[in-house]
């Protein structure tokens, strides 16, 4: 790599950092875990018939994460778990009037940051953006996916190699 090369990927971290940190500062501002921020702004994006599979799958998150967060949230009074005829796994979530209000606070305030920073950009950086973007996160959660599978490797060999 050259100098240039990890002058600007030095760059890209600290700002990816920075975009991050404002997330975590309206969770913290708020009094609000991540997890539950990440569930408000999925609900709010989805908006219908969201289940908890629905949002784990949305966000990339571990399922036990979403039911523990979607548990505390519901006994906050932020949700409340719908029924579907014939279906007991899968249960819509709905934000009650307290979690709208949460909400507002919090999530709507991030989209429509997010939003006004996109739109600063032409049709066509908006375009180029995305699929920068897009060829980034393949990259990275191959190269993840690379790394976790030779580190399972190593380790079947450590473990077959003990007597």
């Amino acid at each position: 790599m050259t100098n240039e090369e990890k002058e600007q990927f030095r760059l890209y971290s600290s700002l990816t950092k920075q975009v991050n940190e404002r997330y975590k500062a309206i969770t913290a501002e708020s009094g609000i875990s991540d997890a539950v921020f990440w569930i408000l702004y999925a609900l709010r994006y989805m908006e219908e018939n969201v289940t908890q599979t629905d949002i784990a799958n949305f966000l990339f998150m571990n399922k036990y994460t979403v039911s523990s967060a979607i548990k505390k949230m519901e006994a906050e009074g932020y949700i409340t778990l719908g029924k579907i005829e014939g279906n007991k796994k899968n249960k819509p979530l709905s934000l009650t009037d307290k979690g709208v209000e949460l909400a507002k606070k919090t999530a709507d305030v991030m989209m429509a940051y997010e939003l006004r920073a996109f739109n600063v950009l032409t049709k066509r950086e908006k375009g180029l953006f995305v699929r920068l973007s897009n060829k980034y996160s393949k990259a990275f959660l191959e190269t993840c996916q690379k790394s976790s599978d030779k580190a399972e490797v190593r380790n079947e060999k450590n473990h077959n190699d003990q007597p």
